[in-house]
């Protein structure tokens, strides 16, 4: 991560992240066979490489706020990046990467799984201090993930957040969450990394 902010120090949409990110692997280790949106069961991995003999799984999440406009270097035009709601469900598909990539390692010991997140919101950082139907998916800095604890929203969410996402997480490691800078520019973007043991 620190490698590819020194290139970019934001981006237009999570393809435009994947694909960098994609592009920087392959550069470091250029005898790897990567895969974009690699196929498994019914869903897909954002990132699918294999190096020498082993394979890795790359999960991404990229969520963003406003910054004010800024001029697009490509075409010279304005630009601003989206403004990304869903913070509840953002919280919950983190957690729940987390889950399929260490059902995945039960069955193969040879993959080695990583999910991230880069966001310049700070509401996912930032620890709060209420009670929210998502706070059992909280991902601020230096929340600890437990194993064999069910993760689920609490009492009368609204269908409409929950769609899709009516199953509990529950992980089979503890996880320490720690957000470090992405980038020093005038927009404070941060990243979570977390490796799946």
């Amino acid at each position: 991560m620190k490698k590819l902010s020194e290139n970019r120090s934001f981006f237009y949409s999570e393809f435009d992240f994947q694909y960098e990110l994609a592009k920087l692997i392959e550069i470091e280790f250029p005898k790897a066979k990567l895969y974009l949106e690699y196929p498994h069961d019914d869903k897909s991995f954002d990132i699918y490489f294999k190096y020498k003999n082993q394979y890795y799984i790359i999960e991404l999440k990229y969520k963003t706020k406003p910054i004010g406009e800024r001029v697009n270097h490509f075409f010279n035009q304005n630009f601003n990046l989206k403004n990304h709601r869903g913070h509840p469900q953002a919280r919950y598909d983190f957690l729940k990467d987390i889950m399929r990539i260490e059902d995945l390692q039960r069955n193969n010991l040879k993959v080695k799984g990583y999910v991230i997140f880069l966001t310049n919101d700070q509401l996912y950082w930032e620890k709060r201090n209420y009670p929210c139907i998502d706070s059992k998916f909280e991902i601020s800095d230096s929340r600890k993930l437990e194993r064999n604890i069910e993760y689920n929203w609490a009492k009368n969410p609204s269908q409409g957040t929950i769609k899709g996402r009516t199953k509990p997480i529950s992980l089979n490691s503890c996880y320490k969450l720690n957000w470090n800078s992405y980038t020093t520019t005038n927009i404070d973007f941060k990243y979570l990394m977390v490796e799946i043991k």
